[in-house]
């Protein structure tokens, strides 16, 4: 199973090498049509894939070339990004000296960086290297200033970033508890914001922590959850630090051969990588395990490893602490005293009390400045909570004041339109009133001069009654004169007389069948009279 998940790892690994390394081929091809500005931005981008690709050499060839092209051209922001990679290429090469004089020469040009990212990169990059000479007060100095950037930024990437080195720094100085709490707020964030970058190292470390708390169980939990988040892409440090707290697993259940085997295999990966730190710490447990088992001169050599290493780093001051007490445990447990008393003389003047006791009081004023700062950031903060809080309520007061307004002018609309509504109520029921009253009187003057019609009617049929009467005897003498009068003259007047009886028939027989127009005059009469009294 483990033979089959290295062929895995060592599968991907090299797909994710050769991918970059066409992207690298690809800027190196792009490069030789290039010059002037266009070049020194491909130099720039060759050198970042360069760092990422962990070709140290090329990319500080690449990053000196830039530096010198963008020194000639007076291009200062170009020429600050490309010592910057400059100073991380040699620190990566173990230069950390030099790469701090680089870092220090380029924080007075931070406001002509391009972005606050590559001033971060300064912070961390001095922080790293402080760390790896052992100077572990400066490296917080920088980490902490770096978390206060990136605050300010609320750039929650770089945030989990800082949290885990200063997390870094209180471990290696045995402050576990600190170094749990800052990595936990790391760990929280990533997952927060869904950012897997670094997640497995953090997880990684935290493990280590609960190691030397001895909270072996949560230890088991974040080894196990950091080893399988990136079991397939795991860096050279992640597994590293992986298989060494593995090891202190093993260590600690008594399981000294599988101890031994992860310890070999971080050694091995830290020395292919140049990671001193874990070198030491490992070869320091192989030590320790090998004498746990009675194998002393297996010990004295790991240990021995260890202290030549001391020889050209000698930076490593808490490392080299614990080689040395091991050493006098190895040498005791050999009954070889003399040699004890030789390390534990080596541990006292490593550990000096003093060295220490000045190195602690820095830590605690470069923490005490950063609390301070970070004091007047929340001082800061909250005061301008407060003001924004007095504008909400002076804005909330003018608003009360006009809905207040607003609330009365209604109440006052709505008690116009009600009155309003009362008197057109009362007038409505006045009219209402006056209505009936002219409907009646109208159906009284109606109903009278209905009457009177008929009284006329029955006037003028009796007239006519007594006019057809009289035309009919006139019609008899008429007829019964004609017939004796034989006078041509006279019968012409006698039939003229009835001519005119028979158109004074017709007239009044129409007259009686026609309508009366007097009902409708006095109709009309008596609605225009009343509309114009209404």
């Amino acid at each position: 199973m483990i033979l089959r998940l290295t062929i895995i790892i060592v599968g991907i690994f090299i797909l994710t090498i050769s991918g970059n390394s066409q992207n690298i081929d690809s800027l190196k091809a792009e490069l030789e049509n290039k010059s002037g500005t266009a070049r020194r931005a491909v130099l720039f981008e060759l050198a970042q894939a360069c760092l990422l690709q962990r070709q140290h050499d090329d990319a500080k060839k690449y990053a000196w070339e830039n530096y010198t092209l963008s020194k000639k051209a007076m291009d200062s922001v170009r020429m600050l990004e490309s010592y910057r990679q400059f100073a991380t290429s040699l620190r990566r090469l173990g230069d950390d000296d030099s790469a701090i004089n680089i870092y220090l020469s380029l924080i007075p040009y931070k406001n002509k960086l391009r972005n606050t990212e590559e001033y971060n990169r300064i912070l961390t990059g001095l922080g790293i290297s402080y760390f790896q000479l052992g100077k572990h007060d400066k490296a917080l100095k920088y980490y902490l200033e770096g978390l206060v950037l990136n605050e300010k930024k609320k750039d929650t990437f770089n945030i989990s970033i800082a949290l885990n080195n200063i997390a870094l720094v209180y471990y290696k100085l045995r402050d576990r508890e600190r170094a749990i709490t800052y990595y936990k707020k790391s760990i929280e964030l990533k997952k927060k914001k869904n950012e897997k970058h670094d997640l497995d190292l953090a997880l990684v470390n935290l493990g280590l922590c609960y190691q030397f708390v001895g909270d072996y169980v949560n230890a088991q939990k974040c080894l196990q959850e950091g080893l399988a988040f990136c079991r397939e892409h795991c860096r050279p440090d992640v597994e590293t630090n992986g298989l060494f707290g593995m090891g202190i697993q093993h260590t600690v259940a008594n399981e000294y051969d599988s101890a031994k085997i992860y310890f070999l295999k971080a050694y091995k990966l830290a020395a292919e990588n140049q990671n001193i730190r874990l070198a030491y710490d490992n070869l320091y447990n192989l030590g320790n395990v090998c004498t746990k088992q009675n194998r002393l001169s297996e010990a004295l050599y790991y240990l021995n490893k260890a202290d030549s290493l001391a020889q050209h780093y000698p930076a490593y001051r808490t490392e080299r602490c614990n080689v040395y007490r091991q050493f006098a445990t190895t040498q005791a447990k050999r009954k070889d005293y003399k040699s004890q008393a030789y390390y534990q003389q080596k541990f006292i003047e490593v550990n000096d009390s003093a060295n220490y006791a000045d190195l602690v009081s820095n830590l605690m004023r470069e923490e005490a400045e950063f609390v301070t700062r970070e004091s007047d950031e929340k001082m800061r903060a909250q005061q301008e909570v407060l003001r924004l809080k007095e504008d909400v309520i002076q804005n909330q007061k003018k608003v009360n004041l006009i809905s207040t307004v607003l609330v009365v002018l209604s109440i006052c609309l709505l008690i116009l339109l009600w009155k309003n509504f009362q008197r057109r109520k009362k007038i409505n029921v006045i009219l209402d009133t006056k209505l009936r009253d002219r409907s009646k009187e109208f159906n009284e003057a109606h109903a009278d001069l209905v009457r009177e019609i008929n009284d006329q009617k029955l006037i003028l049929n009796q007239a006519a009654n007594e006019l057809q009467t009289s035309l009919h005897t006139m019609q008899r003498v008429l007829i019964m004169a004609l017939t004796e009068v034989s006078e041509p003259i006279a019968r012409n007047y006698l039939t003229l007389v009835e001519k005119t009886r028979l158109e004074f028939a017709n007239r009044l027989e129409t007259t009686l069948r026609a309508p009366t127009t007097s009902d409708n005059v006095k109709f009309e009469r008596v609605t225009n009279e009343s509309n114009s009294k209404f």
